[in-house]
């Protein structure tokens, strides 16, 4: 400083406060600014990648799932198809030896093996269901996350080239060392603006 004692900081509130006060407010515009500087792009992209192999896992399961429900679904088909022509067999084979019975047979129920069988297949089947459902809802939220830290990403670093920082620089080490002159702002103003009140009160007192 031009006296030893007077800050350049200083200096710059007094000019403003006299020029453009309405800047020295410029923190009020920047509240959030703390919970910037806590944040940090690589471990949000590290959430995003978690999230993104999460959802290929449940991709994976649901292909699987889906194959297992296909060779069920194949594999009652065989058995009924079985089951009907052996329930035909038998019938034509009741049939030949009572030519005389007017009721035709009827084909056999269902086994317990069967119904089990349908059950089972049924319960996979609305299980894929539900996978499919969650697994649509669950992609356009990721998609949208994605796009949102792709945009932040983008938008951190044209702000660290309009401001001259490196390429380099984190969010926590910008906006940290932001907040901290910001705090030292505020508190330079503070101390002005009692000195200035001191000041006035001591012309007062001589003036009196």
């Amino acid at each position: 400083s031009f006296d030893g004692n007077t800050s350049l900081l200083q200096i710059l509130v007094r000019k403003l406060d006299e020029k453009q006060p309405e800047i020295l407010d410029v923190a009020n515009d920047m509240a959030e600014i703390g919970a910037a500087a806590a944040l940090d792009v690589k471990d949000i992209f590290a959430e995003v990648n978690e999230l993104s192999a999460k959802l290929a896992t449940v991709r994976e399961e649901l292909a699987r799932a889906r194959g297992e429900a296909e060779m069920e679904l194949e594999q009652l088909g065989k058995q009924n198809a079985a089951g009907a022509e052996a329930d035909q067999h038998e019938a034509d084979e009741e049939d030949k030896e009572n030519r005389t019975d007017s009721m035709p047979s009827q084909p056999s129920p269902a086994s317990g093996a069967e119904k089990q069988t349908a059950a089972g297949t049924g319960v996979a089947q609305s299980f894929c269901t539900a996978l499919e459902s969650f697994l649509a809802e669950a992609t356009v939220a990721f998609e949208a996350q994605e796009s949102a830290a792709a945009e932040m990403r983008s938008a951190f670093a044209s702000l660290l080239a309009y401001t001259g920082e490196a390429e380099g620089c984190s969010l926590a080490e910008f906006f940290g060392s932001l907040s901290e002159f910001l705090a030292l702002l505020a508190k330079t103003r503070e101390a002005e603006e009692a000195k200035r009140q001191r000041e006035t009160r001591r012309a007062a007192a001589a003036a009196a």
